[in-house]
């Protein structure tokens, strides 16, 4: 969970003040150029005015100011040191004494200026802001060292400070979401967004939480919202229009998608509807493939994202995960799910697209060039070898694809359906075992074992083999269900029926 930080951006924007017997144009000419923004200029005006020896806290305080955004902390406080002394009771001074503490990342010093500062003036925003700020960011600091506690303590301060402030309302709302309290989290980003009703973090908060809960009522709203004040968040269209397609606003959704694929938007599924739609309108097959191509290369992309967050994840781990980065690892597999489904999807209709297979042999071979580290890619091109009968060539391409991906289940499938073909069974029979071990709810393993051992006229084997199995993976559907076809040929009806009723039993559970 990343907090969001407080940042002090203010600049005090004053009035010159006479101070007795000094000039005060140029005193003035100093406060306008610091309101301007016009630091070093100010800096040499202002150390001009205090050279002469006439200045008072407020040109200090001024100066001081400057110097802090400048960088030069030590010649700030040696400034600001001296302007309390003139007049310990100017919230200025304090105020300028809080920006300091406040930059050099002191904020308990800071918070303490501050609400001297607002004491002293009690209608002072910059002191307010202040006092709030420093709650934040030790907050932050404390959230870091695992003292969530203290953290929310910080944060429950400052909201009761400035309860519209909104860095305060989004990290109070990230506590919120972290214990699963949505609806909670929720409420707070509706106060954040009534103060800021067009900031993009807010809304896009809102919508991810709003999702999280299943929530679709309001939902397209909130992207309505976020892609007017952001018009090229692509991303935002992508979801968008994915959710007016599950709302049956197919015109609306296709619009959405073609405004993500005009802004290239990194997320797949646009690219393959927007493909889908032009094979159903019968258009030119050119367009067709381009979207196709870019939904695949998007898919692959995104699915690599996701492998290498959840490689960080578990990187220089020397013990177990903890819960959060085992609930974070899940997370990160679920999500990983889409983009592999619609790289199959996309492939399927690749190949539907293309007149005749060659052209579609040459097409995902290009793109296996495109894409080197892409299994998915490269099992489909050594399935193209199987389907062309060209079985030698076909299993010598599995193995040297099995020593680049070793755990790879659909490469030991491909190269045990390979070697059956060329009459190699018994290598074929281990190949198979491999696959099943790697990926065993696979029920097409299950048939391909099943074909092997009768034709080596060892079913017996087999049912063996499935019983030892079972007492590993005793919620393994699959495996119950090729046991009991098993069971079926060899006779043994009654064992068959005990396990597909359990099988049964298990699907009802899921």
């Amino acid at each position: 969970m990343k907090f969001f930080a407080y940042v002090l951006l203010f600049l005090i924007f004053l009035a010159a003040v006479p101070a007795g017997g000094l000039d005060t144009s140029e005193a003035a000419v100093g406060v306008s150029l610091y309101n301007q923004g016009r630091l070093r200029e100010a800096r040499e005006v202002l150390e001009r005015v205090v050279e002469q020896g006439g200045a008072g806290s407020l040109e200090m305080a001024v100066l001081g100011m400057t110097y802090t955004h400048l960088g030069e902390h030590e010649r700030a406080r040696e400034v600001l040191q001296r302007a309390e002394q003139l007049d310990p009771f100017s919230s200025m001074v304090h105020i300028a004494l809080g920006t300091l503490e406040f930059e050099l990342q002191n904020y308990e010093a800071a918070f303490e200026y501050f609400d001297l500062a607002y004491r002293f003036e009690p209608d002072s925003r910059q002191a307010r802001s202040g006092m709030v700020a420093s709650l934040v960011n030790r907050a932050i600091l404390l959230y870091g060292r695992g003292d969530t506690a203290q953290a929310e303590r910080m944060l429950r301060e400052a909201e009761r400070i400035d309860p519209g402030a909104v860095a305060v309302l989004q990290n109070l709302s990230l506590i919120e979401r972290k214990r699963g309290n949505l609806e909670a989290a929720a409420a707070y980003l509706e106060r954040a967004l009534a103060s800021e009703p067009r900031n993009p973090a807010l809304l896009g908060m809102l919508i991810q939480l709003r999702r999280d809960q299943g929530r679709e009522a309001g939902l397209l709203e909130l992207y309505r919202r976020l892609v007017e004040v952001q018009p090229s968040n692509a991303q935002a269209y992508a979801e968008m229009g994915a959710l007016l397609l599950q709302q049956g606003e197919a015109i609306r959704a296709e619009r959405a998608f073609l405004e993500a694929e005009s802004l290239d938007t990194d997320e797949p599924y646009p690219y393959l509807h927007l493909a889908r739609l032009c094979r159903e309108r019968g258009e030119e097959g050119e367009r067709v493939l381009t979207l196709l191509h870019a939904a695949i290369g998007k898919a692959e992309r995104k699915s690599g994202m996701l492998q290498m967050q959840a490689a960080g994840v578990i990187r220089g781990q020397a013990g177990e995960l903890s819960a959060q980065q085992l609930e974070q690892l899940q997370l990160l597999s679920d999500q990983s799910e889409q983009p592999q489904r619609i790289l199959q999807e996309a492939l399927a209709l690749l190949e539907q697209s293309h007149e005749n297979p060659q052209d579609y042999e040459q097409d995902i071979r290009r793109l296996s060039s495109w894409y080197p580290h892409s299994l998915e890619l490269r099992i489909a091109a050594g399935r193209l070898l199987d389907q062309g009968r060209r079985f030698e060539e076909a299993y010598e391409y599995w193995r040297e694809l099995l020593d680049r991906f070793p755990t790879a289940a659909e490469a030991h499938l491909g190269m045990a359906r390979s070697l059956e073909r060329l009459g190699r069974v018994e290598e074929a029979r281990v190949a198979f075992h491999r696959a099943r071990d790697l990926d065993p709810e696979n029920r097409e393993v299950y048939a391909s074992l099943l074909g092997v051992y009768e034709r080596q006229s060892r079913e017996e084997v087999l049912l063996e083999r499935y019983a030892e199995l079972y007492e590993r993976e005793r919620t393994n559907i699959a495996l119950l269900d090729a046991w009991a076809d098993l069971e079926e040929r060899l006779g043994q009806t009654e064992q068959a029926a005990k396990h597909r009723l359990r099988a049964r039993a298990l699907e009802a559970r899921e």
